[in-house]
């Protein structure tokens, strides 16, 4: 999963049958108050393509969660400037401080990561899979509200919109109730690694060019195709144990 998209590929046994492309969403909805119980009546669904407004920054993008971060951070400096005059300590944020713009956010993450979630699902039980493989990701910690900064926004800004956590959880949570599994492998560098070989990529600079247009071009066999869909089909080989990534810890 990206910020662009996502991909998944689809096996038989060993056998690479073929790669689909996920329909991964955004949530096109603010939240004036806090969203409706199951027990009641569901608000209409929202669309499934952002508005065609260019100026159009609703539901979670980079720029509503940007404005919010934002918002968070100028105000703690404020905050922290004030309560600064009566402790001799450095002062930080309270877990109080901005609830109400951090629960915004959080219901947000929480029912972007459920709609892709089922839309995950959904792509499984087309392709009547027994098993789905995530990356783990638990390298990648995001930086909490006490550390804001333009770094640690820029980190919470693009970590926050994937919601890898979230979105496998419920979808764990989903395939128990279908007979699926799901299991996660090591991720680090799994996108620098090509599918068809086995081998990571040297020349960076190259590599991180042919990433822009989605594209996968290894150095060593020349094999081609989308980016996406080559990091979905090196995690397949990483849980055959085909293809052993490095360790972050080790280098």
């Amino acid at each position: 999963m990206g910020m662009t998209g996502a991909h998944a590929a689809v096996y038989i046994g060993k056998d690479h049958s073929q790669d689909i492309a996920l329909n991964i969403i955004k949530i096109d909805r603010l939240y004036a108050a806090r969203p409706q119980p199951e027990s009641q009546p569901k608000p209409d669904k929202p669309p499934d393509k952002p508005p065609d407004k260019p100026n159009d920054h609703r539901g979670l993008c980079k720029e509503h969660l940007g404005l919010h971060l934002n918002t968070i951070a100028e105000g703690a400096a404020k905050i922290a400037e004030l309560r600064q005059k009566n402790s001799d300590t450095p002062v930080t944020p309270a877990d109080h401080d901005f609830r109400g713009i951090k629960r915004h956010i959080a219901w947000m993450i929480r029912d972007w990561a459920r709609l892709n979630a089922a839309r995950i699902i959904a792509a499984a039980v087309e392709h009547r899979c027994d098993l789905i493989v995530f990356e783990s990701l638990r390298g990648n910690r995001l930086p909490g509200y006490d550390q804001l900064g333009d770094d640690n926004n820029r980190k919470k800004l693009e970590g926050v919109l994937y919601a890898y956590g979230q979105v496998r959880r419920k979808v764990a949570e989903k395939a128990v109730e279908r007979g699926m599994r799901v299991v996660t492998v090591p991720y680090f560098k799994s996108s620098q690694h090509c599918s068809s070989c086995g081998k990571p990529q040297m020349n960076l600079g190259l590599w991180r060019k042919n990433k822009k247009d989605r594209k996968f071009k290894c150095e060593h066999c020349k094999c081609e195709l989308d980016s996406d869909a080559n990091a979905a089909r090196v995690l397949a080989r990483v849980f055959r144990d085909e293809i052993r990534l490095p360790s972050p810890e080790i280098l």
